[in-house]
């Protein structure tokens, strides 16, 4: 979301963004439009951002190259991913077992999932 709202964007993050855009292939689980969509109208509804923008910023996303990773074996990999972390969920999984089948490295916000991933020896870096 760092990317999409304002009171979160910085230049660190919007720099790395570009640099993605420019250089790498970007991949996410299907799950990924679910939570930007959530995430959005939670910034809404907090009165961090206007629908209009929160749209915006939405459909601007949709634009980009992103693709789904629709193999179903991410599914179960993400699952033995949260046991082995002894996790209750396996939602951020889903990213980890995404990157591990692409061979790419995930990239995040969220240090928790960064060094989940680091301990799965799932290549990973960390927005800081």
């Amino acid at each position: 979301m760092a990317r999409l709202l304002p009171d979160e964007a910085d230049e660190r993050v919007l720099g790395v963004w570009k640099e993605l855009l420019e250089d790498e292939r970007l991949v996410a689980p299907p799950i990924f439009w679910a939570e930007v969509t959530s995430a959005l109208r939670v910034a809404t509804g907090r009165g961090r951002v206007r629908h209009e923008r929160a749209l915006e910023a939405l459909l601007g996303l949709t634009g980009l190259p992103i693709r789904m990773i629709t193999d179903l074996g991410i599914y179960p990999r993400a699952l033995e991913f949260a046991a082995r972390l002894d996790l209750s969920t396996a939602y951020d999984m889903q990213y980890v077992a995404a990157a591990e089948s692409q061979g790419a490295t995930l990239m995040t916000l969220d240090q928790a999932l960064y060094q989940h991933a680091r301990t799965l020896d799932v290549a990973a870096r960390l927005i800081a």
